[in-house]
């Protein structure tokens, strides 16, 4: 049984000054993972806000709430948990990826400011 992905991998500079033509990325693309840097996204801003009904949704937005991101989406046909490791000095998000009868996908978003 093939267990491949479409995965979509990306640096965004700001997912929400751009909202219209990320939903139009995601329902061209299809993917079924989406592995995104530099989101600028802040707390306040709600997953629903994206607009990705479909996803099972991962963040680690930046706690100075300027720039900086990552956000990874897991098509919710896609067993995902977020794992749970961190790094210093990095922007680091890690997702588990489920497969029957095979080993464990680890999948990984970094950001590391200059």
């Amino acid at each position: 049984m093939d267990y491949s992905y479409n995965t979509l991998s990306l640096n965004c500079q700001s997912i929400p000054s751009k909202i219209g033509a990320w939903k139009n990325l995601i329902e061209c693309t299809e993917p079924d993972i989406i592995i995104a840097t530099e989101t600028w996204l802040k707390p306040e801003i709600h997953d629903a806000e994206l607009e990705m009904e479909d996803y099972s949704i991962y963040r680690r937005d930046r706690p100075t709430n300027i720039g900086g991101g990552v956000l990874i989406a897991v098509h919710k046909s896609v067993n995902s948990t977020e794992a749970d490791i961190t790094a210093d000095n990095a922007e680091l998000l890690w997702v588990k990826v489920v497969m029957k009868n095979q080993p464990e996908l680890l999948i990984a978003a970094c950001y590391r400011p200059i």
